[in-house]
This record gives C-alpha cells, structure tokens and sequence, in this order.
C-alpha cells in the first residue's frame, strides 16, 4: 500500500513540476539540427496554443532563432514556437515533444530566453 502511493505522489510531482520554457521547437533527432517543417506542422494545428516565436513582432514562420554552443538561447539554429495563451504560460515540454512526433520529427528542443534582438542577418539572438 505505501509503495502504491508513493508511486502516485511521484507521479503527480512530475507532472505538477514538469519544465516550463519559453520557446520550443522540433528537432529531426535527439541532439540534432531542428526539423523547421514538422515545427510549421505544429504551428498550423488549430488544436493548439503554439505560433511562430517570437510572436510578438509578427514576422511570421520566416523568423529564425541564431543557435549557439554555449550561452543563452538555442543549441541549434532554426524555427520555434511560443505559447500564445497567456493563461497556461509557457512551453511544457511534453505537449509540443509529442506534437513534435506527431508531426513527424524526431525529437524537441526547449529553452528560456527573457530577451532578445535580431542580428543583421534577421535572425534572433537570445541576449539573456
């Protein structure tokens, strides 16, 4: 009996405290490039919060995010979406990974980014 509950709060801890992030996007493998075709799929399911990030300047799916190795931001450079319903805030992890799949990629990829610029190639930077 206490095994059975211990299990149960470990459940309902992992999904209480699941990762939020602000943006998310797929990827094509775990650890690889990102997959910016399953990422537009994602984006144009109606059944969901996620648009094109950063959604707040309007420029569409053509906004690509500048990857780096180290540092804030993204590992990998490409396509990421953002949550648009302020009510559930950010990126979960779970909901866009499985959508990331469904679309038929291979992984996702997540991080936070409290602000950023645009270099002078158009893409975004992740300053902090």
């Amino acid at each position: 009996m206490r095994l059975a509950v211990a299990v149960i709060l470990a459940t309902l801890q992992a999904c209480v405290f699941a990762d939020s992030h602000d943006f998310g996007g797929c990827q094509t493998r775990t650890d690889g490039p990102l997959d910016d075709e399953a990422t537009r799929k994602v984006a144009h399911n109606c059944n969901n919060d996620y648009t094109p990030a950063p959604a707040m300047w309007g420029n569409g799916e053509t906004s690509e995010w500048l990857g780096r190795s180290s540092g804030p931001g993204p590992r990998f450079s490409g396509l990421f979406l953002q949550n648009v319903n302020r009510h559930t805030g950010g990126i979960d992890g779970d909901t866009p990974h499985r959508l990331c799949r469904d679309a038929g990629a291979g992984d996702s990829s997540a991080f936070n980014c409290k602000s950023q610029s645009q270099n002078s190639a158009g893409q975004w930077v992740c300053n902090s």
